[in-house]
Protein backbone atom coordinates (compact mmCIF):
# COMPACT_ATOMS: atom_id res chain seq x y z
CA UNK A 1 0.00 0.00 0.00
CA UNK A 2 1.44 3.30 -1.13
CA UNK A 3 -0.31 6.57 0.39
CA UNK A 4 -1.22 9.35 -2.07
CA UNK A 5 -0.03 13.21 -1.88
CA UNK A 6 -2.63 15.58 -0.74
CA UNK A 7 -2.73 19.07 0.23
CA UNK A 8 0.79 20.51 0.41
CA UNK A 9 1.62 16.93 1.54
CA UNK A 10 4.25 14.47 0.17
CA UNK A 11 2.98 11.42 0.70
CA UNK A 12 4.19 9.43 4.41
CA UNK A 13 3.59 6.97 6.19
CA UNK A 14 2.62 7.36 10.35
CA UNK A 15 4.00 5.80 12.89
CA UNK A 16 5.06 5.13 16.34
CA UNK A 17 7.68 3.06 18.33
CA UNK A 18 8.64 2.44 21.63
CA UNK A 19 11.56 -0.05 22.82
CA UNK A 20 9.36 -1.54 25.29
CA UNK A 21 6.10 -1.45 27.14
CA UNK A 22 6.18 1.36 29.49
CA UNK A 23 8.59 3.27 27.67
CA UNK A 24 8.11 6.34 25.66
CA UNK A 25 6.57 6.58 22.38
CA UNK A 26 8.29 8.30 19.41
CA UNK A 27 5.79 9.31 16.84
CA UNK A 28 7.04 9.86 13.62
CA UNK A 29 6.03 10.10 9.76
CA UNK A 30 8.11 8.79 7.18
CA UNK A 31 8.43 9.40 3.10
CA UNK A 32 9.29 8.44 0.09
CA UNK A 33 12.30 9.37 -1.77
CA UNK A 34 12.54 11.13 -4.89
CA UNK A 35 8.81 12.72 -3.97
CA UNK A 36 8.54 16.53 -5.76
CA UNK A 37 6.26 17.73 -3.11
CA UNK A 38 9.36 15.99 0.02
CA UNK A 39 10.90 19.89 -1.29
CA UNK A 40 7.92 21.74 -0.31
CA UNK A 41 6.51 19.40 2.54
CA UNK A 42 6.17 21.54 5.63
CA UNK A 43 7.04 18.01 7.98
CA UNK A 44 9.66 16.64 5.59
CA UNK A 45 12.89 15.71 6.88
CA UNK A 46 15.83 14.04 4.95
CA UNK A 47 16.70 11.78 8.26
CA UNK A 48 12.86 10.11 7.79
CA UNK A 49 13.27 9.32 4.21
CA UNK A 50 12.68 5.38 3.69
CA UNK A 51 14.89 2.70 1.92
CA UNK A 52 12.37 1.66 -1.15
CA UNK A 53 12.85 -1.38 -3.06
CA UNK A 54 11.66 -3.39 -6.08
CA UNK A 55 10.40 -6.41 -5.32
CA UNK A 56 8.74 -9.06 -7.37
CA UNK A 57 4.71 -7.76 -7.40
CA UNK A 58 5.87 -4.31 -6.00
CA UNK A 59 7.74 -2.39 -3.71
CA UNK A 60 9.13 -2.77 0.00
CA UNK A 61 10.43 0.21 2.27
CA UNK A 62 12.42 -0.04 5.38
CA UNK A 63 13.09 2.33 7.86
CA UNK A 64 15.55 1.32 10.65
CA UNK A 65 15.06 2.94 14.06
CA UNK A 66 17.57 3.25 16.70
CA UNK A 67 15.61 2.88 20.42
CA UNK A 68 17.96 3.55 23.58
CA UNK A 69 16.70 1.14 26.06
CA UNK A 70 17.95 2.74 28.97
Amino acid sequence: MRPLEYLFRSPHIHVKVRASEGSPTLTSQLFFPGEERNTTDPIFEKLTVMDVRDVPGGQKATFDFVVETG
